[in-house]
């Protein structure tokens, strides 16, 4: 039966030891590569809360820009927020650049298109950041000037204090996920 090809009941030991040495060399580079993947998933948890604080605090200095503008210029609200969407620094804002690129002939009111374009082009923000943004459609054009300053201002300040509780958060959960995931990945490695 051992003359049989392909089937060895007695093996030669030198080229198990080949084996054996191959296969502990797949599984080192295996359990490097597991090591790696799980660090990357911390580093990239960490890296999307970044994104959405800073997304957040783009949204505040929309908040401000506006602020400063209305108190200068006569324009439309629409025409304003426009205005501030083609400028580079408001350009990550994704419900801006779909509310700007949307077209003004459509049927719906502002309020009403900024609330859908905050709505349906979300970015990073969750239900609470949400919230804040879509106030900017209730607010803008619907009361006088020192009304509408007024609450723009109150808005601006609840978005400062939201960025600022994100930035503690982001704190612990940065350096929590950057150690995590290496170590997740160290004991997924020792456990295979």
């Amino acid at each position: 039966i051992s003359r049989l090809p392909g089937i060895h009941l007695f093996p030669n030991p030198r080229r198990v030891g080949e084996d054996m040495n191959l296969l502990n060399c797949f599984g080192w580079w295996g359990r490097g590569f597991l090591i790696l993947c799980c660090s990357g998933i911390g580093w990239s948890a960490a890296k999307q809360n970044h994104n959405r604080i800073s997304q957040l605090e783009t949204s505040q200095k929309l908040v401000i820009d506006l602020i400063s503008q209305l108190g200068y210029t006569l324009k439309p609200a629409e025409e304003l927020i426009r205005e501030l969407a083609s400028e580079e620094r408001f350009s990550k804002l994704p419900y801006l650049n779909f509310f700007a690129s949307a077209k003004s002939e459509e049927l719906l009111p502002f309020p009403q298109r900024w609330k859908q374009a905050v709505r349906t082009h979300l970015g990073e923000l969750s239900q609470e950041e949400k919230k804040l943004v879509e106030q900017i459609g209730d607010i803008v054009g619907a009361y006088d000037l020192q009304a509408q300053l007024e609450q723009l201002r109150c808005l601006s300040h609840q978005m400062g204090q939201v960025v600022q509780r994100l930035q503690a958060q982001e704190e612990r959960s940065r350096t929590l996920c950057t150690s995590l995931g290496p170590l997740a990945g160290i004991a997924l490695a020792i456990l295979l």
